[in-house]
C-alpha cells in the first residue's frame, strides 16, 4: 500500500481498487479478490505497539513513549456511494466497490519524514553487498530529500 501511496503523490488518504492493490503485488490469480478485502480489514483492525522505534521530526529523534495505534482506516465504498459515485475508478464498470486508505498520524508522519518511501525495496533486495546496498539507500536518500524522482 505504500508502493501505490508513493505513486499517489504521498497523499495520506487515498483511493485504491483491489486490481490496483493486487497488481502492486504481482498477483493475478482472481481468489485473492475475496482474501484482499479480509486482509484490509485485518490490517484496520489491528494494533501495533510501538517502544523506542518511531521517528518525530517535531523533536528530530526516537518517540521514547509507549505508542499504541493501528496503521490505517479503511473504507469500502461501492458505486451506490452519492459522494464518490463519479470517482474516475468507477469508469470501468467491472469495479462495484474501492477502497479508501487512510494511513494514521503516526505511522503516516514517520515513513514521511524518515523518507522509507524513496526507497526502491525491489532494487534493494537485489543487492547483495550490504555496502552497496547500505550506498543505495544514502542515494535514495539524498534523491528523496532534494524532491528528485529516480526511475
Amino acid at each position: 500500500l505504500t508502493k501505490i501511496m508513493r505513486n499517489k503523490n504521498y497523499n495520506k488518504k487515498f483511493i485504491v481498487t483491489a486490481n490496483e492493490i493486487l497488481e502492486s503485488l504481482g498477483v493475478k490469480n482472481k481468489i485473492y479478490y475475496t482474501k484482499l478485502k479480509t486482509a484490509l480489514y485485518s490490517l484496520s483492525q489491528t494494533n501495533y505497539r510501538f517502544n523506542n522505534s518511531l521517528y518525530s521530526s517535531s523533536i528530530s529523534g526516537i518517540i521514547k513513549d509507549l505508542i499504541l495505534t493501528h496503521i490505517m482506516d479503511v473504507r469500502i465504498i461501492t458505486r451506490e456511494n452519492e459522494e464518490y459515485s463519479e470517482a474516475e475508478q468507477f469508469s470501468d464498470k467491472r469495479i462495484k466497490e474501492i477502497y479508501q486508505i487512510t494511513f494514521t498520524d503516526d505511522f503516516y508522519n514517520n515513513i514521511i519524514t524518515k523518507g522509507y518511501l524513496a526507497f526502491d525495496s525491489e532494487l534493494l533486495l537485489k543487492i547483495e553487498s550490504s555496502i552497496a546496498r547500505s550506498l543505495c539507500i544514502r542515494f535514495f536518500l539524498f534523491l528523496y530529500s532534494h524532491h528528485i524522482q529516480f526511475l
